[in-house]
């Protein structure tokens, strides 16, 4: 049987077009294989970086919860009874009772100390976690803004743990000594007045205790006041001082307990922006966890803003109307 040269050439295109077929079908297989392997990678890693966040932020809330709400909330429960006090203008032998007899003025001193240690422990743990938390975050796609929002986060805590700094604590225990002794009896009476009055001053002049000091002062001249005690007529600084320190004087020995209600209330902002700030922390990282979490079932229409600021609303995390 003779072979026609129209039939070897259908042979031959035949083979060529099953041997490409199945060059090809390898080659689609081979890059198949390496793409479900770069997918599974991915998503080991991915597995990996929410595990280490969880870790990261369970560490962070635990430490939150146990050791910075608790004096928070003693500082805002003195709070709370120090403006109903001061809102019904209680007499004053009842404030007098209510916070300084019965220790809450004290105890509010301990609470603020606590809560200030508490906050250093919290931001010492902060900075010691970046340095796992940060190359996690550096491999997401919005990994340089989330880092960035975590330097300000932890700046903005301190920030706030300064401004409910020692100040506050100095002025009540002044005030609270200050008031001890002018009830203290004592012989020399004119000796003793003077002792008070260079007591008061001290109070008066100095910058540390301005937002109680500008209670004393006529609306208005609070400035002037200040310029005047940082600056050089000793005269203008004995007159002004003077007067203020004589109001203050009054106030201590007439009506402690409403000095001290006003000192507690100074405390009740700086307080809440403190915790305020630490949770904002925990809801970045809460909202950095579910940002994975939905790259893993492919919800892209979930961004990064948004599930902040799902996470800090009160349907959630409730960043601006809860402690917890």
């Amino acid at each position: 049987m003779e072979i026609s040269a129209l039939s070897i050439g259908v042979d031959i295109a035949t083979s060529v077009a099953i041997v490409g077929s199945a060059v090809t079908f390898m080659y689609n297989q081979r890059r198949q294989n390496k793409t479900e392997a770069v997918m599974k990678l991915h998503e080991q890693v991915r597995t990996i970086s929410i595990q280490q966040l969880q870790e990261e932020l369970e560490t962070l809330s635990r430490q939150y919860t146990h050791q910075i709400i608790a004096p928070t909330q003693k500082i805002l429960n003195i709070g709370r009874l120090s403006h109903r006090l001061l809102e019904q203008e209680a007499p004053a032998e009842r404030s007098r009772e209510v916070l300084i007899d019965s220790n809450r003025f004290d105890e509010t001193q301990r609470s603020i100390a606590d809560l200030i240690e508490q906050t250093r422990l919290f931001i010492k743990e902060v900075h010691a976690a970046k340095y796992r938390i940060f190359p996690v975050l550096y491999n997401l796609r919005e990994g340089a803004a989330l880092i960035k929002e975590y330097r300000e986060c932890s700046e903005a805590l301190i920030e706030a743990s300064n401004q409910l700094g020692p100040q506050h604590t100095s002025l009540m225990k002044e005030t609270l000594a200050f008031s001890q002794a002018l009830h203290t009896p004592t012989e020399d009476q004119e000796a003793l007045k003077m002792q008070w009055l260079r007591m008061a001053f001290s109070i008066a002049q100095d910058d540390d205790y301005r937002g109680w000091v500008d209670l004393f002062i006529e609306d208005g001249k609070e400035e002037a006041y200040w310029q005047a005690m940082s600056g050089s007529d000793m005269e203008l600084k004995r007159d002004l001082g003077g007067t203020v320190a004589l109001r203050i004087m009054r106030m201590l020995e007439q009506d402690p307990g409403r000095a001290a209600g006003q000192q507690i209330l100074m405390v009740h902002q700086p307080a809440i922006a403190l915790t305020t700030q630490a949770k904002r922390l925990l809801v970045l990282l809460s909202a950095s966890i579910a940002w994975l979490s939905c790259k893993a079932e492919d919800r892209t229409s979930d961004t990064m803003e948004h599930l902040k600021a799902a996470f800090a609303s009160d349907e959630l995390l409730a960043l601006d109307s809860e402690l917890y």
